[in-house]
């Protein structure tokens, strides 16, 4: 999440101070997301260093002497490149399905079947669950109604994934990456290797 970018996209709509900051993010969120004070109050200050926003003091409605902030000209520069280019999402990573079921692949053909049941059954409830729990929410583009639609299009996909790999041939048991070890002869047993 650019907390970054989410920020000066408020003060580039108007000047707040950090906990204004703070609770019209949570309130753009709905709630979802949220902030604590010192991350707020760090990304301010790299944003005035970076000369992306900058800061004057003012009088808050307790009498208070407050830093608010604004956007500057570079800083809207920043947001415009930012809203203009889309997220890449990131390469290979070291996905806990791939490995498992990569692993599993090389094992008894028995231990597969029953991961990929296990794992299907498994995202189905969850997906279920998060159908219900968007069942309830508005049809607006909230926060929280984006969030649900892409566990859900992430969960069908996972699903679909699972029914690819089970389609997929099985290993090579002779494939010298096979994790199985070759039997040892009886000269290498006599000789202790």
């Amino acid at each position: 999440m650019s907390i970054k970018h989410s920020l000066l996209t408020l003060i580039g709509e108007q000047p707040h101070t950090a906990s204004e900051l703070r609770a019209a993010f949570e309130e753009e969120m709905g709630g979802l997301f949220v902030l604590n004070q010192g991350q707020v109050s760090q990304t301010l200050n790299r944003l005035v260093r970076d000369q992306l926003a900058v800061s004057h003091e003012v009088t808050s409605p307790s009498g208070r002497t407050v830093d608010q902030y604004d956007i500057t000209p570079a800083g809207r520069d920043e947001l415009r490149t930012w809203w203009a280019n889309a997220i890449e999402q990131p390469g290979p990573t070291r996905d806990e399905l791939v490995i498992r079921f990569a692993l599993a692949a090389r094992r008894e053909a028995s231990a597969f079947i029953q991961l990929l049941d296990t794992q299907r059954f498994a995202t189905l409830r969850q997906l279920r669950r998060i159908n219900d729990e968007a069942a309830s929410l508005p049809p607006q583009r909230t926060a929280e109604r984006l969030n649900a639609e892409r566990r859900i299009f992430e969960l069908e996909g996972i699903i679909r994934w699972l029914d690819r790999i089970e389609a997929l041939a099985p290993p090579d048991v002779h494939d010298p990456a096979s994790t199985t070890a070759p039997a040892q002869t009886s000269d290498a047993k006599d000789k202790g290797l």
